[in-house]
């Protein structure tokens, strides 16, 4: 007898709203907090409904959206016996079993898997030297490795083919663009919604700076570059001419969204990606390449006309004198590195007070770069381990499409890489890593599809027009 798609998916709605009765009606019982209903109630009848799912976007953003939009923002992690659990963790595992339960994806190949275990193991050492800080570096160790490596993991198994690479930058741009509305929300009316922590006393632009879901308006840039990027890898692959506008008109509100976050890292990562894709795909349709100066041009008249007085302190954050301080910051780190060529430490405690003591009065949370945070995480030997991994990752997504001569090339195929390669150029002055522990949730995704692109190229389904 054949079963009906559907009826997994009512079953589920009508758990899910009958919980959501049920929440409700304890809520106004037992003086229950909103957020605990939700917890309770609603999120397990919702991953219910992710198991009958069959479209990758919506398995994509059903997990980029609550890391990026929910988590420490509205939805606080908390400790279960070792383990912190908030929505990453039981999401990136259910989404990990319906993965493998539909798709036939292997395994890393044993160098990754290895990588991956060594970088496990030297955070470990870290993990460590937390005598004082051992919770909170526990926190950070699950964080920024452990659940790194089941992304990587779920960032291979939820792609089957070139489509599903769409859809996973469909996602990502979904939520930046949601980001964005955000943002304008901030500007218009004044609340930061969404916004976990922002210093206003240490940074003093709190009044017109929105660093989001993402705590820190650097890190929103980067978030919207990366999108960017992508975005213009979809507008190159389409042939629809409704589908360019509309994709142009998207791109103008994130070249806007980051013009207006007044950062200089963020606006140099934008810049960087776009200039990634069209040298990625440079030969192929050439004659288009005249739409990036219009975009920006108009985005800049879009928000100059919209925010006039946020765009007018922008540019002149932007083009002000050159920020001294975290060379102060890379210099400092570096002195200390020299000391501790092993790593210092997870938390940003241990690297203030160590930082402190070599340079009494110089107080930082954090080296300000990746590359020096995963220094400072993993001593030297972490980095160069680190730094193969993600190295084998751009080998996988570039390298591979380009030298596989496949029939039916697709710009599509270089998404994970060029994502990769946005986060890592604004991670030179930003330590997205850490940051608000987002985008390194991005980062391990997009390396897991990364090391899927030389299985898809080899599968002739992939070449196929995505319906």
């Amino acid at each position: 007898m054949k079963s009906k798609p559907y009826t997994g998916l009512i079953i589920a709605l009508l758990l899910l709203g009958v919980a959501c009765v049920l929440g409700l009606a304890l809520a106004q019982g037992t003086a229950l907090s909103v957020r605990w209903t939700v917890y309770l109630f609603i999120v397990p009848f919702a991953m219910v409904i992710l198991t009958q799912v069959r479209s990758s976007y919506i398995l994509f953003l059903a997990l980029l959206g609550p890391l990026i939009l929910l988590e420490n923002s509205l939805i606080s992690m908390r400790p279960l016996g070792p383990i912190y659990v908030g929505l990453s963790l039981p999401l990136t595992l259910l989404l990990l079993g319906i993965g493998w339960s539909r798709n036939a994806v292997p395994l890393p190949d044993s160098k990754i898997i290895l990588l991956w275990l060594v970088i496990i193991a030297l955070a470990g050492i870290g993990l460590g030297r937390e005598t004082e800080n051992l919770q909170m570096a526990g926190r950070l160790y699950q964080t920024l490795y452990i659940q790194g490596g089941l992304l990587l993991l779920l960032g291979r198994v939820l792609i089957t083919g070139v489509g599903d690479l769409e859809n996973l930058a469909k996602a990502l741009i979904t939520v930046a663009l949601i980001c964005a509305m955000l943002q304008l929300l901030f500007l218009r009316t004044g609340v930061p919604y969404l916004q976990p922590t922002y210093n206003e006393f240490q940074l003093g632009q709190a009044t017109w700076r929105y660093g989001g879901p993402l705590g820190n308006p650097n890190s929103l840039a980067n978030l919207f570059a990366i999108s960017g990027s992508l975005l213009l890898l979809l507008f190159f692959d389409t042939k629809n001419r409704v589908r360019r506008y509309l994709i142009g008109a998207l791109g103008v509100t994130l070249i806007s969204a980051t013009f207006i976050t007044g950062s200089r890292g963020g606006n140099i990562s934008m810049l960087f990606g776009l200039i990634c894709v069209l040298a990625f795909i440079r030969g192929r349709s050439p004659w288009r390449v005249w739409a990036l100066p219009l975009l920006a041009v108009t985005a800049l008249l879009a928000a100059q006309a919209i925010f006039p007085e946020t765009m007018n302190k922008s540019f002149e954050r932007l083009t002000g004198a050159s920020d001294t301080v975290r060379m102060e910051i890379w210099a400092a780190t570096v002195e200390l590195l020299a000391e501790f060529p092993m790593g210092v430490g997870l938390t940003s405690e241990v690297y203030a007070t160590e930082l402190n003591r070599i340079r009494p009065g110089f107080f930082y949370a954090n080296p300000h770069s990746i590359y020096l945070s995963v220094i400072v995480h993993m001593g030297f030997l972490g980095f160069l381990t680190m730094a193969t991994l993600v190295g084998r990752g751009l080998s996988d997504g570039l390298l591979t499409v380009r030298l596989s001569g496949i029939k039916s090339f697709r710009p599509l195929y270089a998404i994970p890489a060029i994502g990769l390669l946005v986060f890592l150029c604004g991670g030179i002055t930003e330590p997205l890593f850490s940051n608000g522990h987002k985008l390194n949730n991005v980062f391990w995704l997009l390396l897991g599809a990364s090391t899927r692109i030389p299985e898809l190229v080899r599968t002739p389904r992939t070449t196929e027009p995505v319906k």
